[in-house]
């Protein structure tokens, strides 16, 4: 009987700590997993905010593209370009508040 419950001891230590060891390599699994998907995000954030950006650029330039041409059918000889931008940009930046 002592030898079986030293042998069953024996085995429970060496499961708890195989059991420990296990639980300190998924932590640092996960921690290092964590760390390369708040990265993959944060990068993913910066590509999301440079295609926003350049969207609304394209925005910006369709919109005083399009007041030009309406400009230049009703008012042909009052069409100034420089006019045409600066109140468009007023006007974006209004609503954009």
């Amino acid at each position: 009987d002592k030898a079986l419950a030293e042998a069953r001891a024996e085995a429970q230590k060496i499961a708890a700590e195989t059991k420990a060891q296990i639980g300190e390599q998924l932590a640092e699994a996960t921690a290092k997993a964590d760390a390369e998907i708040a990265a993959k995000a944060a990068e993913s954030e910066s590509r999301i905010d440079e295609i926003s950006a350049s969207a609304l650029e394209a925005v910006d330039t369709v919109v005083k593209d399009t007041a030009q041409s309406i400009i230049d059918a009703i008012l042909p000889d009052a069409a100034d370009r420089g006019a045409i931008d600066q109140a468009v940009s007023n006007a974006l930046k209004g609503a954009a508040k």
